[in-house]
């Protein structure tokens, strides 16, 4: 009986575990539902046809949608760790609102990522030129993911440079969890995953791996 009851908590506990992680990956699917339609359509498109204006509107998205939503899901990956297991698809959609006034901010992250991917599918066969893009992409999403963590958590009294500088070796691992899980949907198209975990299992391991990362004075606003 004893063992029933153990076995029985733990899947209830992690029932109520994949719930959490479920929740805020499909607000943040759903945030983000017409950038992803919209990059399909862009790449999938012949060479030159529709790739700049297609290029321009996905900037305006990812400023919009996928930038905020990503400061959301580390606040509400946040507050799961606080509060205990729960739905915080209204955490995303609220923290996603809350970041919508850094369009400045995410602006310039989103045309430094598209002047790179662009840069990218025009370099095809130049090894060299595509292996030093790869790495300026690299290092621009662990900006992205250090900037997200910092504003998600609310960490107004750390600078990002000085956040990257101390935690360079756990950025590095977070950025890799993030390309690893969507690389990983996207190739092998996987849209369940993509649907169900991708966003917030990279965000949950990242937060496992930041939290706690040196800071001066930290302050912490929920």
């Amino acid at each position: 009986m004893k063992k029933h009851s153990e076995t029985r908590q733990t899947l209830l506990a992690a029932g109520n575990w994949l719930w959490s992680l479920f929740t805020i990956n499909l607000a943040w699917f759903g945030i983000n539902f017409p950038v992803i339609l919209t990059l399909i359509l862009t790449f999938s498109m012949p060479n030159g046809r529709v790739m700049i204006p297609g290029a321009v509107v996905l900037v305006l998205m990812l400023s919009l949608f996928t930038l905020p939503s990503l400061v959301a899901v580390f606040r509400a990956v946040d507050q799961w760790q606080v509060n205990g297991d729960g739905n915080y698809a209204r955490v995303v959609l609220k923290g996603w609102r809350q970041a919508l006034p850094d369009f400045l901010v995410n602006l310039t992250l989103a045309t430094a990522l598209m002047i790179i991917v662009l840069l990218l599918k025009a370099s095809v066969g130049d090894i060299l030129v595509r292996s030093g893009l790869l790495v300026w992409f690299g290092a621009l999403l662990l900006v992205v993911v250090a900037r997200s963590y910092l504003v998600g958590l609310a960490r107004h009294d750390v600078t990002l440079g000085g956040f990257i500088i101390a935690n360079g070796g756990k950025l590095v691992l977070a950025t890799g969890v993030f390309i690893l899980l969507m690389g990983i949907n996207v190739f092998l198209k996987l849209a369940f995953m993509i649907l169900v975990a991708s966003v917030s299992l990279a965000a949950f391991i990242s937060y496992q791996l930041l939290n706690g990362a040196p800071v001066k004075n930290e302050v912490r606003e929920k």
